[in-house]
């Protein structure tokens, strides 16, 4: 807990339960916990585009088996 708090009050035990009060330090130590990675337009860019692709797949896939009459979980009663 030192890099993230300050203990203002040691741990206590009362029954079941356990109080400790803690305070966040005045400057932290260690990188911010929240950051946003970099990304540049490219990178981005070429996700889209795989993403698009994998959609685009999934998508001639489902009406590639429509057009053979698949049906996937049916059972027939026969």
């Amino acid at each position: 807990m030192t890099p993230i708090a300050t203990v203002e009050r040691d741990a206590k035990l009362e029954g079941k339960n356990m109080f400790m009060i803690l305070a966040p330090r005045a400057v932290p130590t260690g990188p911010p916990k929240f950051t946003q990675p970099h990304h540049d337009a490219a990178a981005t860019a070429a996700a889209s585009a795989a993403i698009d692709a994998k959609a685009e797949r999934e998508e001639k896939k489902a009406d590639t088996a429509a057009q053979n009459g698949a049906t996937e979980g049916v059972i027939s009663s026969a």
